[in-house]
C-alpha cells in the first residue's frame, strides 16, 4: 500500500515510511516540467516492498534482463503537486535508506520499468553510498555556532569554575 506525505520543497524534509524505510529530501530539489525549482505544497508517494510477501503482492520480481537479482528491499517513489508529475534535480539527489538485514557488498540499486504484461525488470544499476557508519554520540557536537563560547564567557556558574563538556551539554539540553 501507498503512503502519501505532504511536503514542503522549499525546506530539508525527512519522512519515514511504516516499514522503516527513511528519505531525505534536500530543499529545492523537486522540478517541475520545464525543470524549474518547484517551491509549493508537494504531495510524495511512497510504497515500501521489504518483504517476500509485499513483493508478492505488488508483482515484484527480482530480476534484471532475465538475470537474478538478490534484493534487500524494493520502494516506489513518486512526486506530484495538482495532478502534474514532479521530478528529483539530479545534482541534488534524494538519500534513501532502506532497513535490511541482509547487507552484502556489491548490492546496486536499479530502476525498475514495467513491461506491457505487468512484469518489472530491474536496470540501469547503480553502487550504492557506503551504508552508514556507528558513531559514537559523546563525539558528535549538536551545539549551536557560539553556545560553547558564551558559556565560557559567562563562567564561574553555581559550583563550577571552568564549562566542562558535561555542564555545557547540561546547559544546552535544559533549555
Amino acid at each position: 500500500p501507498s503512503q502519501r506525505f505532504n511536503i514542503n520543497p522549499s525546506k530539508e524534509n525527512v519522512l519515514e515510511g511504516t516499514n522503516g524505510t527513511i528519505l531525505i529530501i534536500p530543499k529545492e530539489c523537486i522540478l517541475d516540467a520545464q525543470g524549474a525549482i518547484y517551491t509549493k505544497n508537494v504531495q510524495v508517494e511512497l510504497a515500501e516492498a521489504l518483504s517476500l510477501e509485499q513483493m508478492l503482492l505488488s508483482n515484484l520480481t527480482t530480476t534484471s534482463n532475465g538475470k537474478l537479482l538478490e534484493t534487500g528491499g524494493m520502494t516506489y517513489l513518486d512526486f506530484k503537486a495538482n495532478g502534474e508529475k514532479l521530478s528529483i534535480d539530479k545534482s541534488k539527489p534524494i538519500y534513501i535508506e532502506i532497513p535490511t538485514k541482509k547487507r552484502k557488498s556489491g548490492m546496486m540499486a536499479y530502476k525498475g520499468v514495467r513491461d506491457e504484461i505487468g512484469n518489472m525488470n530491474w536496470i540501469e544499476p547503480k553502487p550504492l553510498e557506503q551504508f552508514l557508519v556507528p558513531v559514537d554520540l559523546k563525539l558528535l557536537d549538536f551545539l549551536p555556532e557560539g553556545f560553547e563560547t558564551e558559556v565560557n564567557a559567562s563562567m564561574p556558574f553555581r559550583n563550577y569554575k571552568v564549562a566542562t563538556k558535561e555542564l555545557v551539554d547540561s546547559l544546552y539540553y535544559s533549555l
